[in-house]
């Protein structure tokens, strides 16, 4: 299972847990491989070009096979033609996290202070054409304000860098920075779905100010090479995910499309 984001982060959460219980139903070892950079496009493009022998699967997201290859014609792999989906897998909400030395407590505070000082603060991403990166740049727009974009393989490889102030703020799938906003290392400004607040009561909502940025989430699917033998991963797919103890995703929200490949290769297409 190839996951084109580094250890640590919300894809690799989900895949590594979803990749033990396909182990358990297939009766065989799931080997997971991180292959992160260029917002997921380095771990795409090796699936793309993987023998479709039926042992390679890919942990595919909304920033891999929709946002980067609508932004970047270059990218080195079609989603229509070298990928088929498997199962859509789960919807992660994203939420706001600052810096504790950052001198502001609130939302309201962050864009005051990003008015006031124009081109001082950053917010970093998991990549160029991520939706960690989309959602900073809605989140510029929507307020008006001027703030540097630093691009990271990962969020995980950001986190450390914001906990120590070198990053002012950043977007993060929630099951990812969770632990870090229990533990107190980072100040949450909001959340992307009032559901998620089940698992972090401190998460305040999203006010009016960024009401497109409260819409955004992490969306995490399996897919696989085309040409990749149909029946070997999907018929095991459905009955590995709910063979997932619930408190795992407890950030995350099921799908809501239908887990059917026909809808989620529309869906992808879109």
């Amino acid at each position: 299972m190839i996951i084109p984001f580094p250890p640590g982060g919300a894809t690799d959460i989900v895949g590594r847990v979803l990749a033990q219980k396909l182990g358990d139903q297939l009766g065989q070892s799931v080997v997971v491989e991180n292959r992160p950079g260029a917002g997921g496009a380095i771990g795409s493009e090796m699936t793309a070009k993987a023998a479709p022998d039926g042992y390679t699967i890919q942990m595919a997201t909304v920033s891999t096979h929709s946002i980067g290859p609508a932004l970047n014609p270059k990218t080195p792999y079609d989603v229509k033609r070298d990928f088929a989906p498997v199962i859509h897998l789960a919807n992660t909400p994203n939420v706001l996290i600052a810096s504790p030395v950052l001198p502001i407590n609130n939302l309201k505070e962050l864009i005051a202070y990003a008015k006031a000082n124009p081109g001082k603060l950053n917010f970093s991403s998991s990549g160029n054409g991520t939706i960690v990166h989309m959602t900073g740049e809605m989140f510029k727009m929507e307020t008006g304000t001027f703030i540097v974009h630093i691009p990271y393989k990962g969020t995980a490889l950001a986190i450390p860098d914001l906990i120590a102030g070198q990053i002012a703020f950043m977007f993060d799938n929630l099951s990812s920075a969770l632990p870090h906003i229990k533990g107190g290392k980072l100040k949450t400004l909001g959340v992307s779905q009032t559901s998620a607040r089940r698992c972090c009561p401190t998460c305040p909502p999203w006010t009016k100010p960024v009401s497109r940025v409260s819409r955004a989430t992490l969306t995490s699917a399996y897919s696989r090479r085309q040409g990749h033998p149909y029946r070997s991963c999907n018929a095991s797919m459905p009955k590995s995910t709910r063979r997932c103890k619930r408190p795992i995703f407890a950030s995350a929200s099921p799908p809501t499309a239908p887990n059917r490949p026909a809808a989620r290769q529309s869906s992808s297409r879109a």
